[in-house]
This record gives C-alpha cells, structure tokens and sequence, in this order.
C-alpha cells in the first residue's frame, strides 16, 4: 500500500511552539493486483478521513488519521463489499476503521519542504502493526499539505487468508493519500 507522504503548507506550522491541527483529506487511493484476468489491478479511492497532528519546529510531534473502510470505494458495490468482508471484516461481523498513528519524528529540512521518515502503525481489523513511510510537509496557501505514499503487506496481520480460490488479492497494496489541513 502507498499510504502517507504528505504535504503541508501553512507557515504557521514552522512556528516553534507545537499546535494540533485537524486534518481534511483531499483523497486517498490504493491499488492491488489479483491473479484474476492477467493481473487484474483493482482501484478505488475514499475522501473520507479525520484525523490531526502537531508540529514542533522541525519535529513532527504525531499524527493519527482514520478511514472508515465503507468509505472505500473501488467503482463497483459489490466487488466493495467482498473485499471488505475477506479484509477488513472482523469475525465478529465488526469492521473497524482504518487507522495510522505516529510518534515524535525528526524531519529534514529541504526545498520541498520537511521530509519526516515516519515510524509509526497501521490498523487493519483493529490489529496494529507497524508501519514507515515518508511525509512532506509544506505550506500550501493559508494551509498546509501533506503527500505520502507507502506498500502494505497484508500478510504481516494474522488475519489475512489471501481471498478464496475463485479471486486472489495480492499480499501488497499500494496507498497514496493526500492530505489537506482544515484550517
């Protein structure tokens, strides 16, 4: 999955003292092959997410971002629904959302803007494994934006049985989010 690369920008965000910000998405993508049709490559996007972060000088103090998985949308209802019940659904019958959490990170001043290499976690099902990606953060406007991309190894959660015999997911899916701070 490409997940979290982002872009900020917003001056006061450079200040010295940290301050939590709400976020807003502009989109998220993500994109898995399957074995199905010579690769078949399955897209879709969600504009629902919430989330915040702070920024302190050039350290980047957290962020936390949620989605909830019916906001994923790859174009066809019903394809939808069985990947969230073969992903994203809990034995339960529950699915929570999706969700990226980060500590403290030293960023890296550069022309783009800081560019943060983020440790952090990933939940999927509720269960929490961990997760790095690059972010960008430069002001954008009176705003600032965030960019990051990442792959996501579905076998690295204990839940993943990879499909049924009739359609495979691939084990890796490519997300790419862009957010957008809602000043």
């Amino acid at each position: 999955m490409k997940i979290f690369l982002l872009t900020l920008f917003a001056s006061s965000l450079w200040a010295q003292t940290a301050a939590e910000v709400p976020l807003k998405v502009w989109q998220i993508k993500y994109s898995a092959e399957t074995d199905w049709m010579d690769d078949y490559v399955i897209e879709g996007a969600a504009t629902q997410l919430t989330g915040k972060f702070a920024l302190d000088g050039e350290q980047l103090q957290y962020v936390e971002a949620q989605v909830p998985v019916n906001a994923l949308s790859s174009g066809v209802r019903t394809r939808d629904r069985n990947i969230s019940e073969i992903i994203f659904q809990k034995a339960d019958g529950t699915t929570p959302d999706l969700a990226f959490r980060a500590g403290p990170t030293d960023c890296v001043k550069k022309s783009e803007g800081l560019t943060c290499a983020v440790t952090g976690e990933f939940s999927i099902q509720g269960e929490w494994k961990p997760l790095s990606m690059d972010l960008i953060i430069n002001p954008w406007e009176d705003a600032v934006w965030m960019h990051g991309e990442v792959t996501l190894k579905l076998s690295d959660y204990d839940f993943y049985e990879n499909g049924d015999e009739d359609m495979k997911m691939a084990d890796e899916v490519q997300l790419t989010i862009d957010l957008l701070d809602d000043n």
